[in-house]
């Protein structure tokens, strides 16, 4: 089995499974300099997604962490085809309405059949926020651990969505997951110094998830590619953690 791993920007992200079986997470495809409305600001996009035509044709599956404009917005969804599974929180059904419908509340989960291979997606818990107003405003987000099987080997990756250092992942995860061959994790770092800052990992908070759990090999994304995410790029090297080049295909697994 071979695994590779594609990064279009921001949070969207693309599964290969065998040359084959693609599955995609969170469309936000809107160009550079586009302003995008927050509840409570605005924010550009700094740079420009990046991918070919060939790039979004046969997905087998869709990934939908929350509905925030950067993670999917109008130019993304016109990517989704309406016959293919789109899994998301239950809180955003009438999104879907007319889609492939696949809620999941955490902890649920369900299997997809595609070739020689079975794909469990489990909702996983995310905390968009430091306190209870700040997780209330922001909505519903789902983390997803994506476990992919055939007969020759497992493969486990956890997509972290926005969320920051929580007790309750660790906890869930230790429990059901403990270890895991590829994390793709969402920084940011965004709103750090207001009220119920930060609403998206720091580069420390990952390193502690690292210290905490069996991460794999760790993919950071959703760093700097929007004006109100404040991770540095150097940072994250401080820790030891590699960000890949966006519009590639990297090989990350394969026996």
């Amino acid at each position: 089995m071979e695994i590779s791993f594609f990064h279009v920007g921001l949070a969207t992200c693309l599964i290969r499974i065998n040359e084959s079986i693609k599955i995609a997470i969170d469309p936000s495809l809107c160009p550079q300099g586009e302003v995008v409305s927050f509840k409570s600001f605005d924010s550009k996009r700094m740079r420009s997604p990046t991918y070919d035509d060939g790039t979004f044709k046969d997905i087998k599956l869709w990934l939908i962490t929350h509905m925030h404009a950067d993670h999917c917005d109008s130019f993304g969804i016109k990517k989704i085809d309406k016959d293919i599974p789109v899994v998301f929180h239950p809180n955003y059904t009438d999104s879907f309405k007319g889609y492939n419908q696949n809620p999941l509340s955490w902890g649920q989960s369900k299997k997809f059949l595609f070739d020689d291979c079975a794909v469990t997606i489990i909702a996983v818990p995310a905390y968009h926020g430091n306190n209870l107003l700040m997780r209330k405003l922001a909505g519903a987000v789902n983390g997803y651990i994506v476990e992919i099987q055939n007969q020759e080997s497992t493969f486990t990756i956890y997509f972290t969505s926005d969320t920051v250092y929580h007790k309750d992942v660790v906890d869930f995860l230790t429990a059901a997951y403990p270890k895991i061959d590829l994390t793709v994790a969402n920084l940011g770092e965004v709103s750090n110094n207001k009220f119920g800052g930060p609403l998206t990992m720091s580069a420390p908070m990952l390193d502690k998830y690292r210290q905490t759990l069996n991460l794999g090999l760790v993919i950071p994304v959703h760093i700097d590619d929007m004006s109100h995410y404040q991770t540095n790029p150097s940072d994250l090297k401080k820790f030891g953690f590699e960000i890949l080049p966006v519009g590639q295909w990297h090989t990350v697994y394969s026996v």
